[in-house]
């Protein structure tokens, strides 16, 4: 658990590169990340059934959130493995690629966000994960505090300056 929610609460969002077979816990890992790649032979897999347990490390609660209730049960009840081409049509993944592609998409995607705006990106997760169990006013509310702090930063400032100077951005993380 102490694992699993560092990486829910990181400041940074988290990337995870599936290659070859998401089972079990590796499958809670695999979706407790913000951001997911997966090989095209990859897929994830609940056998809990089929040794006697439950899923665990989250991942009720995350395909429950993401295929919804019955499609998760299923998936958990039948032990089906979940094709990478269909993680991805369940929004289970973001990307699937060419096994031996796998990494290095992974690090491009890694040096993609390593340019954006670092509290963007915290607070973007932070907002998410709030979205994820709070009614509309509340997200609402939750936006516009997070919004506040993003909008005085001065990663803000430099943003809306390169933008003007029609050139990149050169983020702080202040």
């Amino acid at each position: 658990k102490p694992a699993l929610m560092a990486i829910s609460h990181a400041p940074k969002p988290w990337i995870s590169a599936v290659n070859g077979a998401a089972a079990g816990i590796g499958s809670a890992f695999a979706m407790a990340c913000d951001l997911t790649l997966m090989a095209e032979d990859a897929y994830l897999y609940q056998a809990f059934a089929a040794i006697g347990l439950i899923p665990d490390g989250g991942a009720t609660w995350h395909l429950a959130h993401t295929v919804g209730r019955k499609k998760a049960f299923e998936l958990i009840a039948f032990g089906e493995k979940l094709k990478a081409k269909d993680c991805l049509q369940l929004g289970l993944c973001n990307r699937v690629v060419a096994a031996d592609n796998l990494i290095e998409q992974a690090k491009i995607m890694a040096a993609m966000l390593a340019v954006k705006a670092p509290l963007s990106l915290r607070y973007a997760k932070e907002a998410m994960n709030a979205a994820m169990s709070h009614d509309l006013a509340s997200t609402i509310s939750i936006e516009a505090r997070l919004q506040e702090i993003c909008a005085n930063s001065e990663d803000a400032k430099e943003g809306g300056l390169a933008f003007l100077q029609k050139r990149a951005a050169v983020f702080t993380g202040r």
